[in-house]
């Protein structure tokens, strides 16, 4: 990976993403970024789209898309749309945008009912490679989702997303594998393009994020939670449930 020379990602999330598609043969080039801001800071997809890989993003704040599309002008082949995804207009949004079926890259991170918006994308396409931000402050094998809600806005806190423990639904139904988590970022890829190394959640949990060394420092707004990690399944539940009583009827939680 010499020839990185700016990480563009959060945690050099990009670096990862490359490892990966260098094992890959794939049909397109084809990039979907649900959630782009503005396209290149703490983005995972910027330096695909430099190198000339075509596609869409996907923000609904007006000022981020506007700097997205000022960031953008210069990709002919990248459509920028402005809309709130939902469960029920995410695959139109990329059908309008001209999506393979088995496009590349599909990056998510829209900080709330992401799994649902996960879903309903693989009801109806299969990208190659999958990087979504998980919740990672909720150990595995507890399973916590954000239910959709159109006037959700995460304002800071650990009220967002979904644990990592929800993608063996995921994999199961759509086959996947779950190839790597780094933090807060899992990495999936379809069966259909890898036979080679594969983890559990909790496997990827414990090793790529609850072991590493830096974690408590990089993370150090999960410090309040840390405790969750010395409970059983159920305590973690009535604790989770006690936690986010301001939020009762808007999350699954098992």
């Amino acid at each position: 990976m010499g020839f990185f020379t700016r990480s563009y990602s959060h945690l050099k999330e990009d670096q990862i993403i490359d490892k990966y598609l260098k094992q890959i043969s794939a049909p397109n080039n084809f990039i979907v970024d649900i959630g782009a801001s503005d396209g290149v800071k703490m983005s995972n997809t910027y330096h695909l789209f430099k190198r000339g890989n075509v596609g869409i993003t996907i923000e609904g704040n007006v000022d981020k898309h506007q700097r997205l599309l000022s960031n953008y002008s210069m990709f002919p082949d990248v459509e920028c749309f402005n809309q709130k995804v939902l469960p029920n207009n995410i695959v139109q949004i990329l059908k309008s945008g001209n999506t393979p079926k088995d496009f590349l890259l599909m990056d998510l991170d829209i900080d709330s009912y992401d799994y649902f918006i996960l879903e309903a994308v693989l009801q109806s396409f299969q990208p190659i490679m999958i990087i979504t931000e998980i919740n990672e402050a909720l150990p595995p094998p507890v399973k916590f989702k954000v239910l959709p809600n159109e006037k959700f806005d995460w304002s800071g806190g650990h009220f967002f997303g979904y644990s990592i423990a929800c993608l063996d639904d995921i994999m199961n139904r759509f086959e996947y594998s779950l190839v790597e988590l780094h933090y807060n970022n899992a990495i999936l890829i379809s069966n259909n393009f890898w036979n080679d190394e594969v983890l559990t959640t909790t496997e990827a949990y414990l090793s790529g994020y609850k072991s590493r060394s830096n974690r408590r420092k990089k993370f150090y707004y999960n410090n309040d939670l840390e405790y969750l990690f010395d409970l059983s399944s159920p305590e973690i539940i009535n604790e989770l449930n006690i936690y986010f009583a301001d939020y009762e009827g808007k999350y699954l939680l098992d």
